[in-house]
C-alpha cells in the first residue's frame, strides 16, 4: 500500500477535502479516499486534475511520491 503523505499534507494545507476531490475527479468519495490512501491507482489524468485543484507547481512525481 502506498501512502501519499505529501498529497495529504497539501490537501489539508489548502483545505481540499476528500469530498471536493471526488467532485473534481468525477468519482465517489470512497473511490477518492482509496486513491489518496494508495488502495486504488491514480491515473495520469487524475493526478493532473488533483494537481490543478491544489494549485501547486511541484512535479507530479513529487506530489505522488510514496511516503517512506
Amino acid at each position: 500500500m502506498t501512502d501519499y503523505a505529501k498529497l495529504k499534507g497539501l490537501m489539508a494545507e489548502r483545505g481540499l477535502e476528500v469530498t471536493k476531490l471526488a467532485e473534481v475527479l468525477g468519482i465517489s468519495r470512497q473511490s477518492a479516499s482509496a486513491k489518496i490512501n494508495g488502495k486504488s491507482p491514480v491515473t495520469v489524468d487524475e493526478a493532473k486534475r488533483i494537481k490543478s485543484a491544489l494549485q501547486v507547481s511541484i512535479p507530479l512525481e513529487e506530489l505522488f511520491e510514496p511516503a517512506s
